[in-house]
């Protein structure tokens, strides 16, 4: 088989854990608005969805509409996990460090534009 002669990344749960810590965000949140709800609930329902998604699943797995002020919620709990940072993937970096230099990398995500950007600092040095 012939080198890559590039590598694309996804970021979310490829190279940080984001699945993980904005499961957990939800899990909390969803429980503080009186839907209890286990961080293995959340990984298990809400993990790889979009928003929409996760919004559509949550609803129909609390049986209403989400509360209004969850959204405003997670926005906030977001930007502190960003600001307190996001662990990598285990391994992530040293599989990115063993590379060749040579080789061309990128980054690829779906995430909002804010939340790439502080994510990609938590990987300054790779």
């Amino acid at each position: 088989m012939p080198a890559p002669a590039a590598i694309l990344f996804d970021f979310d749960g490829v190279l940080l854990e984001s699945e993980l810590e904005l499961n957990r965000l939800t899990a909390e949140l969803l429980t503080s608005f009186g839907h209890a709800t286990t961080l293995e609930e959340a990984l298990e329902h809400y993990t790889g969805l979009t928003g929409p998604d996760v919004v559509r699943v949550m609803e129909a797995r609390i049986g209403g509409p989400v509360p209004a002020e969850f959204h405003e919620a997670m926005r906030e709990a977001s930007r502190r996990a960003l600001v307190d940072g996001i662990e990598p993937v285990a391994g992530a970096i040293e599989f990115l460090r063993g590379l060749p230099s040579g080789l061309p990398k990128a980054v690829a995500s779906s995430s909002f534009v804010f939340f790439s950007h502080s994510m990609r600092s938590s990987m300054v040095g790779v």
